[in-house]
């Protein structure tokens, strides 16, 4: 495809396409299936999912293997490091 330089200007006609040809799909994890045009970096994660490309899952282990309810980044300033893994 050809790079269209009103793309950069205006954005894509799909709000969960990216890329300078609007031919590649928002992360599937991002809030509202939008992301930013240029890198497919998400405004905001869907609950329970982190990073730029809400691609870390939040469920967390305790030390007895056990899932714990998803939560919010907030929550987590709460939880003691050695308890609880990211998986």
């Amino acid at each position: 495809m050809m790079h269209d330089p009103l793309v950069s200007l205006i954005g894509c006609e799909n709000v969960s396409a990216y890329g300078s040809d609007c031919d590649l799909k928002c992360p599937t994890n991002c809030k509202t299936n939008t992301c930013q045009i240029q890198d497919g970096s998400c405004y905001e994660c869907n609950p329970g999912w982190i990073g730029g490309k809400c691609t870390e899952s939040m469920t967390v282990v305790n030390d007895y293997g056990e899932l714990s309810p998803v939560c919010h980044a907030s929550c987590f300033s709460d939880l003691h490091e050695e308890s609880f893994t990211l998986v």
